[in-house]
C-alpha cells in the first residue's frame, strides 16, 4: 500500500509540472505573437486601444 501511495504521489507532482510546463509555454507563445503584431502594425497615428483619454 506504500507504495502505491508514494507512485501516486510522483505520479501527481510529475502531472502537475507537466502542466504547469505546458501552461507557460502557451502564455509565451502568446506574447510573443501580441509582440510580433504590435512591431509589424504600429503606426504613430493609430492608436492601438480602441478607448481614448479625451
Amino acid at each position: 500500500m506504500s507504495h502505491a501511495f508514494t507512485f501516486l504521489t510522483i505520479g501527481i507532482i510529475v502531472g502537475a509540472v507537466y502542466l504547469y510546463s505546458e501552461h507557460k509555454a502557451n502564455e509565451m507563445a502568446a506574447f510573443h505573437y501580441a509582440k510580433d503584431f504590435i512591431v509589424t502594425n504600429y503606426h504613430e497615428s493609430n492608436n492601438l486601444s480602441h478607448g481614448g483619454t479625451r
